[in-house]
């Protein structure tokens, strides 16, 4: 699961949000937004692995700028954007992407 957030009183980046996600398991994830790095090592938008869970109870995150926002069911295997003030997440188109068969290069 991907989830993109965007701060809008808080850093437009959202560095230093906290993140936490419940799995229907009863596991929680935790990831805080950390500023990005050399070579794109952090881009900014968190990636979760949620191995064989099938859904996310909750996602909660703690703004740097102090507010706090909890929202239910979330589907997996998805990207989201949430920005801060609203209470639901925006799911963000993927373009999948494939590899050419028969061994042939891939161009970037």
């Amino acid at each position: 699961m991907g989830l993109k957030l965007e701060g809008t009183k808080s850093n437009r980046g959202a560095v230093g949000a906290r993140v936490k996600v419940e799995l229907e398991d009863g596991r929680k994830i935790f990831r805080v937004v950390q500023p990005g790095g050399s070579f794109g090592d952090s881009p900014l938008e968190l990636h979760v692995g949620l191995a064989a869970a099938t859904q996310v109870r909750a996602i909660e995150v703690q703004w740097p700028g102090g507010g706090v926002v909890t929202v239910p069911g979330v589907v997996v295997d998805r990207v989201y954007r949430l920005r801060e003030g609203e209470p639901a997440l925006q799911a963000m188109p993927v373009r999948a992407y494939s590899f050419r068969k028969n061994g042939g290069a891939h161009v970037h």
